[in-house]
């Protein structure tokens, strides 16, 4: 493929520079058109040999040797020249035992060929069928049948086959049996650059599709990221709020500690006032006592003890009235 685009490059380059841009441009288009109508041969070929080959009892799908036709006619690969392939493995197994493990797959091939008969009596189309998921895990299975198993089994397929006319199964009114179909190149190209179109338009719509999903996407990721950010500012409002009170709560009991502790400071002082003044109303009521008994004294000499007991008992009387007087204040 690399070298038929090489070549073709070539003479794309070899006309533009002899003849033009224009000469160019209608080479290459002639040149499309024509691998067009190869590519779309080569499909009704392939599919052809494929249902060659199903008739024969060789699925395309599962069988080594019908898989490594089709390669070697679509692809130009020779599957059993392919390292770690299964057709090259059972090549090694063949060399290895001189030719004395060789399977021949002919009764698995049998069986094959009778089902392939009986869906084309059906009405069904063998190449489809065989195509499908579960079929072609069964029609492997086919294939991985001992020899001696698979013999049996084509003696019975033999039998049914005898017994209805060329079909495994009783043929029921109304069976219309399958055709192949005939392919027209053109209208096949035709069919095929519809279809690339059409796959180009869902294409087109897929990716819009995606684009749209991933706008929406980006769209709720921002929408998601901003009210998160909305709610880390509100919690954080919040918490200044609930800080700013806590603040002014203490604030407030720190106050009104100071004044109650600042009345109390007044009160105690009003009362040390209090009893300063009595203790000093106390210490004039003592003194001038004093000084009346130490008249008396210096009037009547002789009578000094009476002064004396009568000044002790008055001594007495000032104390308890001073404690009378503290008492009543408190």
């Amino acid at each position: 493929a690399n070298e038929e685009f090489d070549k073709f490059m070539r003479k794309c380059i070899e006309i533009e520079e002899s003849e033009g841009k224009q000469a160019r441009a209608e080479y290459e288009k002639q040149y499309n058109i024509e691998k067009e109508k190869k590519e779309a041969q080569k499909a009704i070929d392939v599919e052809n040999l494929k249902r060659d080959l199903l008739d024969e009892g060789k699925d395309p799908n599962t069988d080594m040797e019908g898989e490594n036709e089709v390669w070697k006619f679509e692809h130009g690969v020779d599957l059993a020249k392919v390292a770690g392939t299964r057709q090259n493995e059972q090549m090694i197994r063949e060399f290895q035992s001189r030719g004395k493990d060789v399977q021949s797959f002919a009764s698995q091939r049998y069986i094959v060929k009778c089902q392939v008969a009986d869906l084309k009596a059906r009405g069904i189309d063998p190449l489809a069928h065989f195509s499908e998921p579960e079929v072609i895990d069964k029609t492997r299975a086919i294939y991985k049948m001992d020899d001696k198993v698979a013999a049996k089994v084509a003696k019975k397929y033999e039998e049914l086959m005898e017994e209805h006319g060329g079909r495994l199964t009783p043929a029921n009114e109304g069976d219309t049996p399958f055709t192949r179909p005939t392919h027209n190149a053109k209208s096949d190209i035709t069919s095929t650059s519809k279809t690339t179109s059409d796959r180009a338009k869902a294409k087109a719509e897929a990716k819009a599709k995606r684009a749209a999903e991933k706008e929406a996407q980006r769209k709720a990721k921002a929408d998601a990221k901003a009210q998160a950010k909305a709610d880390r500012a509100a919690a954080k409002e919040k918490k200044l709020v609930e800080k700013t009170k806590a603040k002014e709560a203490v604030a407030a009991s720190t106050a009104a500690a100071a004044l109650a502790a600042k009345e109390a400071a007044a009160v105690s002082a009003a009362t040390s006032a209090a009893h300063q003044a009595s203790d000093s109303e106390i210490a004039a009521t003592a003194q001038m006592d004093f000084a009346a008994a130490a008249g008396q004294e210096a009037v009547a000499p002789s009578s000094l003890d009476e002064t004396r007991d009568s000044g002790a008992d008055s001594k007495n009387q000032v104390k308890v009235s001073a404690i009378d007087t503290i008492k009543s204040k408190a």
